[in-house]
């Protein structure tokens, strides 16, 4: 099952590249990396799956989409998490 959801996310970044303005495929991406990352409970592997999802759909979510997002709860606390929010979603200076 879990290489059916690699593909999947595979086939996805490729459909981004075909049309980047699709909110369907961004979307159903991001379902699918969640559910990925729930089969592989492995925090290296969804922190890598989580950024190449970050760098594809920045800008189509926005840093509080991702900061509210129920199923990313268990990462809030990991400096990573908040490391890779800031490199892709920099906070503006005050």
């Amino acid at each position: 099952m879990k290489e059916k959801y690699e593909d999947a996310c595979f086939y996805y970044r490729k459909a981004t590249d075909i049309d980047s303005n699709n909110a369907n495929t961004y979307n159903n991406w991001g379902i699918t990396l969640k559910q990925l990352a729930q089969i592989e409970n492995n925090i290296e592997k969804l922190f890598s799956h989580l950024e190449e999802y970050l760098k594809y759909c920045k800008s189509k979510v926005t840093r509080s989409d991702i900061e509210n997002d129920t199923d990313f709860v268990a990462l809030k606390e990991n400096p990573r998490f908040q490391q890779l929010l800031d490199k892709y979603f920099p906070k503006e200076k005050s």
